[in-house]
């Protein structure tokens, strides 16, 4: 008897997802004790860095230079500040273009918190920064998103880092037309071994070298906000460098299931191999306990499934609890789309970095 071609299913993601579904995350977040979370921890950020990819083998000299500098005073209640665009080095051969913003008569008031301020998809650096250069859809994009989140907290007087992104801003790939340039960095990178996730996290460790070499910035007193790839950026940062002290993470707390399989709302350049054989984006956000983190997420989110934000947020929430510290994660769950928030982060960050 002869089969018909309806009676198979031939679809390739039918089959991933069924693979998915058998695979156990051998290194999922089941800590019942502060000792059981140390074990796991220990194993869990040893596989995502082997996952990741090895970072450069040494850290080269930052050598920062400044290339335009003017005094910003804003109106209304907004602390004045000295804006500097800086170039500093990641590695030996990679130059990194940021804005540093510092408040003004900072000697009068000793060492401050240093913040990192990172940018999602868009025009990099210049959309934290708010600057739109006349464009009235670029001014509109950062209204909506409540974007210039870098030039907003240097208005309260902390010292921000806010540096373009490998592929973004002044260092953004050549557009190919029809086609992501996120997903293009990320195959031509991959020819080599070398993901871009990787090389933003490194860069972001030599911003907070950076930071720290400041004299007028706390060393012990970092923070990094993030919307969106920002977000992605920020979750990896803080869950690989202690330095961090306080994260808030816009857009991104998810499961990969819904994030990858269901919404395709994330790029190859935001990719971590392998990752749900051991684990999920909770289980990364797991790794920055004890540090204080708030996730941002919107109700109506159009990017990120908003299903998968709750129930990651409930794993890590969990993990709070048994470490008796349930005051250092907290959701900003607001009425809004892919945007960030800041109806709770602005006080956040001031609660646990001063």
């Amino acid at each position: 008897m002869l089969a018909k071609s309806r009676e198979f299913d031939f679809s390739w993601e039918t089959y991933v997802r069924r693979r998915i579904t058998e695979t156990k995350k051998a290194l999922a977040c089941e800590a019942r004790s502060p000792e059981e979370w140390r074990t796991w921890r220990d194993a869990m950020r040893c596989k995502l860095l082997e996952l990741l990819g090895p970072f450069p083998l040494r850290r080269c000299a930052l050598k920062m230079q400044v290339l335009e500098e003017k005094r910003v005073r804003p109106k209304g209640k907004g602390r004045p500040y000295l804006q500097r665009k800086v170039v500093y080095f990641a590695e030996q051969d990679v130059p990194v273009p940021a804005y540093l913003l510092t408040p003004l008569g900072v000697r009068k008031k000793g060492k401050l918190p240093g913040l990192l301020c990172l940018h999602g998809h868009g025009n990099g650096k210049d959309d934290v920064m708010g600057f739109d250069h006349g464009d009235e859809a670029r001014r509109e994009h950062i209204r909506r998103l409540n974007y210039d989140y870098a030039r907003q907290f240097g208005e309260r007087g902390y010292v921000v880092l806010a540096p373009d992104a490998r592929g973004w801003g002044e260092r953004a790939h050549p557009d190919v037309p029809g086609r992501d340039r996120c997903n293009i960095a990320f195959l031509k990178g991959m020819l080599i071994g070398l993901n871009p996730l990787n090389r933003n996290i490194w860069d972001l460790m030599r911003a907070i070298d950076l930071l720290q070499s400041l004299p007028e910035v706390d060393a012990e007193r970092i923070g990094v906000v993030g919307l969106s790839q920002g977000a992605t950026h920020t979750l990896f940062v803080s869950a690989l460098d202690e330095r961090v002290r306080v994260a808030v993470i816009s857009g991104y707390l998810s499961t990969y299931e819904r994030l990858v399989l269901d919404w395709l709302g994330v790029c190859g350049s935001q990719f971590v191999p392998s990752i749900l054989r051991y684990g999920n984006i909770g289980d990364i956000a797991c790794l920055i306990a004890p540090r204080p983190v708030l996730f941002e997420n919107g109700s109506k989110e159009t990017v990120i499934p908003f299903d998968g934000a709750k129930k990651e947020f409930r794993r890590v929430e969990r993990l709070y609890e048994v470490l008796g510290l349930p005051e250092r994660v907290e959701m900003d769950v607001f009425e809004g789309d892919h945007q960030f928030s800041g109806r709770l982060a602005f006080d956040w960050v001031k609660r646990w970095l001063g």
